[in-house]
């Protein structure tokens, strides 16, 4: 819904404006600044219909739309006008993304129960799960007592499958819902509930069982040779629609199309089945094949087909069956497409009957089931109030719902490239295959399908096979597997990958990749399992944790492997790890890769523990510095959780220490909870494409010559990115050649980026939103990047000679003060190319700095372009 409103000249809409009557509310201890039109506030819309001249009464008011703000805005003008824009109560399940479990760190399965369940019970556990216990599911005679009417249930349940249940993640609520029932065809959404008197979210059938049919009234004068096309049925249908309508006394004008282009008639639907075993070498792929004879005769042969990757919860025949008996009753006949403007009628809703009477459309009287109602109230001296509907031939369940499933050529509305590019996963880009001992490692990028689900790796001893069950050696979300189990060492294999998204649509194979596993010998890499990893695990593991003081068994495998090039590997579970030696939790040394196997491996650190700690640290000694170029430790593939709930705010908790460590790699790290730094580098270290969220101070803390690239850092309660230099006499030199590109830094509570004494390093390509969220803190850390100087020994120390371009900076609604602020005596830095567009309560820019070069200029706060500060 949209409303524009015009101010009166006295009391103005706009947010901004503090002193207007409209923006201040009284909560009862005097007025205070509260703007009316702001994104996220209620909206209800009511429409009273009454005789000419007779006042409303309360049951004269209907309820039409109920929804949020989600942007108001100015006319582009003086600002006599504000226009906003609503959506309706969706809007909370389309921006909430599926949240992982707080136990686990893992995405939540369902069904919970571990047994087949409803899929309203699912449903509703979901919305549970992602913090909307205030939404519940209702039937069209669902009560508040009884949210669902067992007869209006629709029968299915969501199977619970052991080796892949339904564990959405990287989609919103919203999205998965629609995916849920897109497997039987039904309508989810928000719709006006007679009893409850609220809009709800509401689980139908679309009443598709109501027909075009005419009426026996509407053949009563025909004659027998008029009549001689149409049958008994025809002549004798009585169909009750909701509403009827005449042309000389209801509408104003109405508009018929009529197409056969989106007619099908035979509907192929593919599935797995639960039940049946799958042989050697082979996936089962079931299918059903519905077909409608009387279209077939009159349009010909139109079939379409829909693959497993729209069907991942069909296991069975009987619910094939029924999905594509709703496919083919939507999709069957001739579609007529009416458009009726007429006066405003709030009454009708979505999937109504409504019989429309008008000779010059048609010499019947014609039933169209309603697909969409819209409602313009336009007040002021010329006033108009009207209603538009759209409506189908019969009511359907959403015919382009069913065209986007199908996967023949042909289809009169293809699937869009856009769509294709979204809905499956690419093919497995960077695979690289080495040999471990015993076995192999299998190693390729991570997808950029954002609904991947997980990959699977192939492996077959017979060059140019195709993948099968048979094949498939290991599965799960990373993007680095090792392979032992069935391998012959000296004998030559062959592997490929294959990635698989959420609705189980897998991608084209990798290409095959030969490689011969390494000898029986494990001195090169050392396993540990979790207590609670799979019992597959812990029988391959070398080293097997109990859930307590995990550190032990880690730091046992790390010691025997020592600094020689080889590999500590973390299976998938929780390790509990407190305080070993030195403030370490795990102390790693040089030339050593840890890794764990994705975010489902998880190093959490034990309830209460005291003072300074590091739970991951390349180990210091005194006095600096220890560590030297060549140290070559990668860390990668795991989730550090400082437990900051539970922890003494006080103590300084590091999740990943590597101050003073040389060329280390971290790379798929997600670290959150720590109470003091999540991620704090030394010298020429690499982050790449991690996560450092919620920590007590700093996201990332820097040293020096190091990458922060493609990651995210955000909700931390310091800098999201703080770049310092040493202390002493030379912090200077030492605090130079940063690259921080390509991140996401966003909601922290001081500047997004803080740079004190640093020099040439390219700060380009960040997206910064909502950081310096202190509203008491000072200049230089309310910024989405601040350049300041550092002070030691009588020496000021500026930021000079970096290079700032081609950043997005907004303040997103948070009291950040500037997009980039630049300190005295900061020199020489190039700041151009950057949109700072609202970026600032203050100014895009603020330069207080010497010899800045804004070069070809910003797009600066107020949305203007400068080659200069704004501030």
């Amino acid at each position: 819904m949209d409303f524009t409103l015009i101010n009166d000249g006295t009391s103005s809409f706009h947010t901004r404006d503090r002193g207007s009557e409209w923006n201040q509310f009284d909560l009862g201890q005097g007025k205070e600044y509260a703007p009316l039109l702001y994104p996220n506030r209620e909206v209800v819309a009511w429409i009273a219909t009454t005789d000419p001249g007779q006042e409303p009464e309360q049951g004269d008011w209907k309820e039409v739309f109920r929804g949020y703000i989600v942007k108001p805005r100015t006319d582009g003008g003086r600002g006599h006008t504000i226009r906003v824009e609503c959506i309706d109560l969706a809007h909370r399940l389309q921006r909430a993304y599926m949240l992982r479990s707080e136990a686990t760190g893992q995405p939540r399965m369902y069904p919970k129960s571990g047994e087949d369940e409803p899929v309203e019970k699912v449903m509703q556990d979901i919305l549970g799960d992602n913090g909307f216990d205030d939404v519940i599911i209702y039937s069209p005679n669902g009560t508040e007592e009884e949210p669902i009417k067992p007869e209006e249930s629709p029968f299915w349940d969501i199977p619970w499958d052991e080796d892949e249940p339904l564990g959405p993640q990287y989609e919103t609520v919203w999205s998965i819902l629609q995916q849920i029932v897109s497997q039987f065809g039904w309508f989810l959404g928000y719709r006006w509930h007679e009893n409850t008197g609220k809009y709800q979210l509401v689980l139908m059938e679309p009443p598709r069982q109501r027909t075009v049919n005419a009426t026996w009234e509407d053949y009563a004068n025909k004659t027998w040779q008029e009549l001689a096309d149409k049958t008994w049925a025809e002549i004798t249908a009585t169909t009750e629609p909701d509403f009827e309508l005449d042309y000389e006394s209801d509408f104003y004008e109405q508009a018929l199309d009529i197409s056969a282009e989106d007619v099908r008639n035979i509907i192929w639907v593919n599935y797995r089945d639960a039940e049946a075993e799958e042989e050697e070498g082979d996936i089962f792929k079931f299918f059903v094949v519905k077909k409608d004879q009387a279209s077939i005769d009159t349009f010909g042969e139109l079939p379409m087909e829909i693959e497993l990757g729209d069907t991942p919860l069909v296991l069975s025949e009987e619910e094939a069956e029924r999905l594509a008996g709703a496919a083919l009753a939507d999709l069957k006949d001739l579609q007529g497409i009416t458009r009726i403007n007429m006066p405003l009628w709030p009454e009708v809703d979505l999937f109504a009957c409504i019989r429309v009477k008008n000779p010059l459309i048609s010499s019947t009287r014609d039933l169209y089931g309603v697909e969409s109602v819209s409602h313009r109230l336009r007040f002021g001296d010329s006033p108009s109030f009207r209603t538009e509907t759209v409506g189908s031939g019969r009511v359907t369940g959403g015919k382009q719902k069913w065209l986007k499933m199908q996967t023949r050529p042909g289809a009169v509305s293809p699937i869009r490239p856009e769509d294709q590019g979204s809905r499956g996963p690419q093919k497995p880009t960077g695979v690289v295959v080495s040999s471990i001992p015993k076995g192999i490692e299998v190693e390729f990028d991570r997808p950029k399908n954002p609904w991947w689900r997980h990959s699977e790796v192939h492996v077959s001893f017979v060059s140019g096979y195709t993948p099968s069950l048979a094949t498939r050696k290991a599965y799960g979300q990373q993007t680095v597997f090792q392979v032992t189990e069935g391998l012959s060492p000296g004998t030559p294999v062959y592997v490929r990958v294959i990635h698989k998204d959420g609705l189980g649509t897998r991608s084209e194979p990798s290409d095959e990749t030969t490689v011969t596993p390494g000898p029986d010998t494990r001195s090169a890499t050392l396993v540990v399992a979790a207590s609670n990893s799979s019992q597959k695990a812990k029988d391959g593991a070398d080293y097997v944790c109990d859930g307590a003081d995990d550190q032990v068994e880690i730091q046992q495998a790390i010691d025997e492997i020592g600094g020689t090039g080889g590999k500590v590997v973390l299976m998938e579970g929780l390790y509990t790890v407190a305080k070993g030696t030195d403030n370490y939790c795990i102390v790693t040394p040089a030339n050593l890769t840890f890794a764990g196997l994705g975010a489902n491996t998880v190093i959490k650190l034990a309830d209460g523990v005291s003072d300074t700690t590091r739970i991951i640290g390349l180990k210091q000694t005194y006095p600096y510095p220890n560590g030297s170029p060549g140290d070559n430790l990668y860390i990668k593939e795991l989730k550090i959780d400082g437990n900051k709930a539970n922890q003494n705010s006080a103590d300084h908790h590091v999740g990943l220490f590597l101050h003073n460590s040389w060329d280390t790699t971290i790379e798929n790290v997600y670290i959150e909870n720590c109470t003091h730094v999540g991620l704090w580098m030394g010298q020429r270290n690499i982050a790449n494409n991690i996560s450092s969220a919620h920590n007590g101070n700093a996201g990332v803390h820097v040293r020096s010559t190091c990458k922060v690239t493609n990651s995210k850092v955000f909700a931390n309660a310091g800098h999201g990115v703080e770049l310092t230099s040493a202390f002493g006499t030379a912090f200077g030199p030492n605090a130079v050649d940063f690259a921080i590109t390509n991140n996401e830094i966003f909601d922290n509570d001081y500047s997004g980026i803080y740079l004190a004494a640093v020099a040439d390093s390219d700060i380009s390509g960040n997206k910064i939103t909502g950081n310096g969220q202190a509203s008491d803190a000072s200049d230089e850390n309310r910024a989405g990047i601040a350049l300041t100087y550092k002070y030691a020994q009588g020496t000021y120390s500026g930021s000079d000679y970096n290079n700032i371009q081609n950043n997005t900076i907004r303040a997103d609604g948070e009291p950040q003060k500037y997009g980039i602020f630049i300190d005295v005596p900061n020199s020489d830095n190039l700041v151009a190319n950057n949109d700072l567009y609202n970026s600032g309560t203050e100014s895009g820019i603020k330069d207080k700095g010497t010899n800045t070069n804004f070069g070809g200029g910003n797009r600066v706060n107020d949305g203007s372009w400068s080659v200069s500060a704004d501030g």
